[in-house]
């Protein structure tokens, strides 16, 4: 019923509308209108598009960034919570699809703002985590860099995971969050992921 609509309904109906068509892709009226409300309601809750928005990756990074903490904390050795880490980012991307592609919408985000709220808090706790661990394991190497490769080469894959029925030489199935972390590590060759 519209009258019980409340914050977590707002932030569900908007994550599905970003997820698919971006951020500049969906207006105040297209969420109001997806949850039978006016727009008026909507803007009770939330003053803006861009509130509602950071309310919205706030909440879908949430349970990623519990998950990236304790597969730091259930491994002792820099490489294998480094792989622990691989594997719930690529869980995160592949699981909830609205999630990866909303996660995947927000880092080519080019609204420079938002680049750094989300760089600075949404995300920066995460990132803060991979590059923890790309220090002890690459002491001498950038550890920033290293992060950023190693989410790109998660998120690239996600992207990739439909086209990947077509590519000459490609299993035709996507890999698991495990394997992938698994193939990430032997690929940088930094342990034994068998």
């Amino acid at each position: 019923m519209p009258g019980s609509r409340n914050r977590d309904d707002f932030i569900a109906a908007a994550k599905s509308l970003f997820a698919s068509r971006g951020v500049d892709g969906v207006t105040m009226r297209n969420i109001a209108d997806a949850l039978g409300l006016t727009q008026a309601a909507l803007y009770y809750h939330f003053t803006s598009k861009d509130e509602l928005y950071l309310a919205v990756l706030e909440r879908t990074a949430e349970g990623t960034i519990a998950n990236l903490k304790a597969a730091v904390k259930s491994h002792r050795k820099p490489v294998e919570r480094l792989r622990a880490l691989l594997t719930e980012l690529c869980r995160a991307l592949y699981e909830d699809q609205d999630r990866g592609r909303l996660l995947l919408r927000s880092l080519i985000d080019e609204d420079k703002e938002r680049g750094k709220v989300l760089g600075e808090g949404v995300f920066g706790e995460g990132f803060r985590l991979f590059q923890s661990e790309a220090a002890k394991i690459w002491p001498e190497l950038d550890s920033g860099e290293i992060t950023l490769s190693l989410i790109a080469s998660c998120s690239y894959a996600y992207t990739l995971s439909d086209m990947r029925l077509h590519l000459p030489g490609i299993a035709k199935e996507t890999p698991s969050p495990v394997a992938y972390a698994d193939h990430l590590i032997r690929v940088l060759k930094i342990g034994d992921a068998s």
